[in-house]
């Protein structure tokens, strides 16, 4: 029999000590955080990492999952090099906003309390994820763009939030069901929403996407992301 390293014993150690549905919950909010952030976001749409773009967020996640689920402790400046050299490599972005610091200190914080057995955070952004996507579509059926596509500009109308609340909680609580039955969610009131809710670099386009540097190859050109 393979003899166990001594990684892999204080691996296994920690592991222990997290609550058996930390890692799954911390998956499924490391996906919400990600999907949320402008930067990422408006890479993929746009394509900047050409047409395998989506993969490589995905690809993203994956590797943001493994270096949380290590034998070494994760500080948010540690998941702030990993965000900021992805983008740069991968989407030929560079973020100048402060975005990968919000981000590395969001999902710190978020593993930290999933090992614990507390899914606030990962609760709060699959709720607001949720919310934004229905805000979207309401935008879309009531015809509010002239040109029909989502103004992501719009405020969301607090009377429409309200008149959402059941639904979401329903959907948050379809969702987490399926990640474990045991895992009760409490209605959301989005109203209530506080900085600690995700509300990651999700600022309006027309407030700070600038393309301010492009390479002398159109191949290599780089995006700046600037609020």
């Amino acid at each position: 029999m393979r003899r166990e390293t001594r990684s892999q014993a204080k691996l296994r150690v920690l592991q222990e000590s997290w609550h058996p549905q930390a890692v799954t919950s911390f998956k499924e909010g490391l996906g919400s955080v990600l999907r949320q952030w402008t930067a990422l976001e408006l890479a993929v749409h746009h394509q900047w990492g050409g047409f395998s773009s989506s993969e490589k967020a995905e690809n993203l996640e994956k590797e943001l999952l493994e270096l949380f689920v290590s034998p070494d402790k994760v500080y948010k400046d540690d998941v702030a090099l990993v965000l900021e050299d992805y983008l740069d490599v991968n989407f030929y972005t560079v973020c100048e906003d402060g975005s990968t610091e919000e981000v590395g200190d969001i999902l710190c914080t978020m593993f930290r309390q999933c090992c614990e057995g507390d899914f606030t955070l990962v609760h709060n952004s699959l709720a607001r994820e949720y919310v934004r996507h229905e805000h979207e579509v309401l935008q879309q059926s009531q015809g509010l763009c002239e040109d029909g596509d989502v103004d992501d500009n719009e405020d969301i109308d607090p009377n429409n939030i309200e008149s959402l609340n059941s639904v979401i909680a329903d959907r948050i609580q379809s969702i987490e069901e399926e990640v474990e039955e045991e895992i009760k969610i409490e209605p959301i009131e989005v109203e209530n929403t506080t900085t600690t809710d995700v509300a990651i670099g999700m600022q309006n386009v027309e407030d700070g996407w600038e393309t301010v540097q492009r390479g002398k190859n159109a191949n290599s050109k780089k995006k700046s992301y600037r609020i």
